[in-house]
């Protein structure tokens, strides 16, 4: 289960200096995750897959309605400080079923870019970040949230606007994915 997060009247972040908004970048890294993980053999439902807004419940409910293995939420972050850059993995707080994905996704991502921060919370032993995130905290199966990068940092923002930056995210969730996957 992929939900891309914002849609139709919800932009989410935005960046009008570099022109780009979060649910278009969501969409787009989301529709390549989805091939590179159907290429893998694993079976895919979108929350979404035009520009349209899916209420967060409705996300919740289509993942049980699916009985998903594992819910993956992505997302573009943003913030005041526009020199905060990097990618996060966040899980819901303690230790769950997710904390295995979690950091299947954020080794495969912060070995693929190198040049970009993880940013991780170590205190717990894993790197994930975690937060009582409706889609996390609701959903029954593992499931994970990943910020592919600042829209608010101007090269971020363009780099996430490359169409293979983009194939290049989600070939790296994908790989983190399987991994996990096996493992499971």
């Amino acid at each position: 289960m992929i939900p891309a997060i914002n849609g139709g009247h919800d932009p989410g972040a935005a960046n009008l200096a570099v022109g780009v908004q979060e649910k278009t970048l969501n969409l787009q890294i989301s529709l390549a995750l989805r091939e590179r993980l159907l290429d893998g053999g694993h079976s895919v439902v979108l929350t979404r897959d035009g520009d349209r807004f899916v209420t967060l419940s409705d996300r919740v409910a289509l993942s049980r309605a699916h009985r998903a293995e594992a819910f993956v939420s992505i997302h573009c972050n943003a913030a005041a400080n526009k020199e905060a850059r990097g990618m996060e993995v966040w899980t819901s707080p303690g230790k769950t079923a997710a904390d295995a994905m979690a950091e299947a996704v954020g080794v495969s991502l912060a070995a693929h870019f190198l040049e970009v921060p993880l940013r991780k919370d170590d205190s717990d032993g894993d790197l994930d970040k975690e937060g009582r995130l409706y889609v996390l905290t609701m959903t029954r199966c593992p499931a994970v949230l990943v910020e592919c990068g600042f829209v608010s940092h101007d090269d971020e923002a363009r780099l996430l606007q490359d169409p293979e930056r983009q194939l290049a995210i989600a070939e790296a969730i994908a790989r983190g994915i399987s991994k996990w996957g096996g493992a499971a």
